[in-house]
């Protein structure tokens, strides 16, 4: 029960109280929020680098998945004719579609979360919670730098 709560009260920090999909996939840089936060963020004690730096859109932060997932030690494929992502990491397994709220994570019932993945200059955004709620991720909010851990969430 406290894990569950340590997750809901991180994506509460993280996340508007409603995210909205795209019914477009992607978005150009012209057509993002401007906002003055730079994030950072860190996996296991080791920064994590971004190859797009992460961004609030409709209220929503989102991340780069595919260099932070790498970094992580994951498998990320792409996949251009469904617009979908596979990724693995031993026995875990998840598949997202850019445009579509439903996350699957080791081929359960999908999962909504607070935004759709979206692309973003050719890059897979997803909201701060994909990682915690999808990929079982500790998650430690200080200001602007996000922390990552394998461990039990961070409450």
């Amino acid at each position: 029960m406290k894990r569950m709560l340590g997750v809901l009260v991180a994506i509460t920090m993280l996340m508007a109280i409603t995210g909205t999909a795209f019914g477009g996939a992607s978005i150009s840089k012209d057509c993002l929020e401007e906002k003055s936060i730079s994030w950072t963020a860190s996996y296991e004690e080791q920064i994590l680098e971004f190859d797009v730096a992460p961004q609030e859109i409709d209220g929503v932060t989102m991340f780069p998945l595919r260099d932070m997932l790498e970094q992580m030690g994951y498998f990320v494929e792409w996949d251009g004719t469904t617009r979908s992502v596979e990724i693995s990491k031993d026995a875990q397994w998840t598949k997202i579609t850019i445009g579509e709220n439903s996350y699957f994570k080791n081929k359960m019932a999908p999962t909504p979360l607070s935004h759709a993945p979206i692309l973003v200059e050719n890059r897979t955004m997803v909201p701060a919670e994909f990682f915690p709620v999808i990929l079982d991720k500790g998650l430690e909010i200080e200001k602007n730098h996000v922390i990552w851990y394998d461990d039990e969430y961070a409450i």
